[in-house]
């Protein structure tokens, strides 16, 4: 099976991620919690070990870099979705 690079797509990158997020307005300071939190939970070695057996990577991460990313994904899927004229039916 050829690569995306082979068949012309090298800058091809789609991948599964799953984040959690707050409502907007949510105080800093629990954002913060909740995210020191979850980042401790994904270090525990039976956790990290479920979530490998899975095949799904734990990341953790701040929540600026979390945003950072969601606004990246938003606009390269919205030039992908606009290029191939798709259309929901």
């Amino acid at each position: 099976m050829p690569t995306t690079a082979e068949l012309g797509l090298p800058d091809l990158i789609a991948i599964t991620w799953f984040a959690f997020v707050a409502p907007p307005g949510t105080p800093d300071a629990i954002v913060q919690k909740v995210n020191i939190d979850i980042a401790a939970a994904l270090k525990l070695p039976d956790v990290r070990s479920r979530f490998l057996d899975l095949g799904a990577e734990p990341q953790g991460g701040t929540a600026a870099a979390t945003a950072s990313f969601i606004k990246e994904e938003e606009v390269r899927w919205r030039l992908v979705i606009r290029s191939a004229n798709v259309t929901l039916e």
